[in-house]
């Protein structure tokens, strides 16, 4: 059995710990793994999905946008803009899909609402023009 570690994930919003055997995720090499003891290296990761696995032998899938991943002196630290996790792929997709979904939705009403600003700015401007 593969000795347990702790794995750091920080993001803007959170930091998240959890306590994993293996980690296998991609950099502009390729994928590759990391388990306890590993030599203390920095790389760039790249978008894309990884995999960990729990001390009871789970795997469990994630989504990143890139970042940076730390191993140094036993501890590894995923610094990412956004982590997305899921007990499978299929969870982690939908997960995502939601996500994208909500975020359309927000930017949509940001859209909106600056159309009715700059609609009112106008309107004023052209008021203050006239008289």
């Amino acid at each position: 059995m593969n000795k347990p570690f702790k794995l750091k994930i920080v993001t803007l919003r959170e930091i998240l710990e959890r306590e994993i055997t293996y980690l296998k995720i991609c950099d502009e090499s390729g994928y590759f793994g990391i388990m306890a003891n590993h030599i203390d290296f920095l790389t760039v990761i790249e978008p894309g999905l990884g995999t960990y696995k729990t001390p009871d032998g789970k795997t469990h899938y994630f989504a990143v946008d890139g970042g940076f991943l730390l191993v140094e002196k036993g501890e590894v630290i995923l610094s990412v803009y956004e982590f997305f996790e899921g007990k499978s792929p299929e969870d982690l997709s939908k997960l995502i899909s939601e996500t994208i979904k909500k975020r359309k939705e927000i930017e949509e009403r940001y859209r909106k609402l600056i159309t009715e600003i700059e609609e009112t700015f106008l309107k004023r401007a052209l008021q203050v023009y006239t008289t």
